[in-house]
């Protein structure tokens, strides 16, 4: 008569799932550990986008070493998705310089270091309006208080126009 143990010795040699086989263990954690780090780096892909006051060198360099580390663990990613998560992430002062790229380059023949090229000759365009943008604005991030603040423009009436 069998007892428990000589059941569980028996059901753990021919029914065990491969990545448990000693012998392939191995090639099995190599597997769970290269999808956990696909899987973060589709992530901080997903997560990615230009910070509050980040230059962009400091973005494209940010980019660029997500891509390269995707790269080294060969996940791929069509040119036009790398491309647009590139120009479509930047921050608000760069969407006139964005759309010109959009129109003009084309997101499917370029890469992103050509992208990045482009866009660092408007560089200082970006930060001449990212100043005047920060001169305009009250220093409260309260927008109800600022809106409080700006006198409103009263329409002069029909009858003063043709007087």
């Amino acid at each position: 008569m069998y007892s428990n143990s000589d059941d569980i010795q028996a059901a753990g040699s021919d029914t065990r799932p491969p990545m448990l086989d000693r012998t392939d263990y191995e090639s099995w954690s190599q597997r769970i550990r290269l999808y956990y780090k696909e899987s973060q780096l589709y992530d901080e892909f997903e997560r990615f986008k230009m910070l509050p006051g980040e230059i962009i060198n400091e973005y494209y360099v940010r980019f660029h070493k997500l891509v390269n580390d995707m790269r080294n663990i060969r996940m791929t990613m069509p040119n036009i998705q790398l491309n647009s998560k590139f120009v479509n992430n930047m921050s608000p002062e760069w969407d006139k310089f964005v759309t010109i790229v959009k129109l003009n380059k084309g997101l499917k023949e370029t890469n992103h270091e050509q992208l990045y090229a482009y866009l660092k000759q408007h560089e200082k365009h970006v930060a001449q309006d990212r100043l005047i943008i920060e001169r305009i604005t009250p220093p409260t991030n309260d927008s109800l208080a600022f809106v409080s603040s700006v006198q409103p423009y009263s329409q002069p009436s029909q009858s003063r126009l043709f007087q």
